[in-house]
């Protein structure tokens, strides 16, 4: 069975369609149609409906497409975060969403070093810096 970013490529070639044309027919940024292809990025339901719609694909098709997209995404992250506490995997989504952002403002996200830095659509972005920082306990002296 094909992965997600072969069928994604290869429905893309069968078309004649550039990964440019592709994203203004879709709707999702360009950087994000490459990434996928190359596997380095993975999306949800919303996304990959998207790009199905544009592809032409219909009925069995495009459920097998999004199932596919929606099946690689489940696989990398819950197998890399299944042991972490589920509030830190919902973090990130709450902070989003009080900001009022929501999936489909999200143009790009890039990592560099220990920082995220999300691309939204209205030209603004968001950046995430995780740092350790080292606990010094109380100490109370008498």
């Amino acid at each position: 069975m094909k992965t997600f970013k072969e069928i994604l490529k290869h429905e893309r070639l069968r078309l004649g369609l550039s990964a440019t044309k592709l994203s203004q027919m879709s709707g999702l940024h360009v950087s994000l149609i490459s990434a996928l292809e190359h596997g380095y990025r993975c999306i949800g339901e919303k996304s990959a409906r998207k790009l199905s719609v544009a592809l032409g694909l219909r009925d069995r098709e495009q459920e097998e497409f999004i199932y596919s997209a929606m099946e690689e995404s489940a696989d990398r992250l819950l197998k890399k975060s299944e042991s972490y506490p589920v509030e830190l995997l919902n973090y990130l989504p709450v902070q989003l969403q009080k900001m009022k952002v929501t999936d489909d403002l999200i143009m790009d996200l890039r990592e560099q070093e220990n920082k995220l830095i999300i691309f939204l659509e209205n030209s603004n972005l968001i950046q995430i810096e995780t740092k350790l920082l080292m606990f010094e306990p109380f100490i109370k002296y008498t």
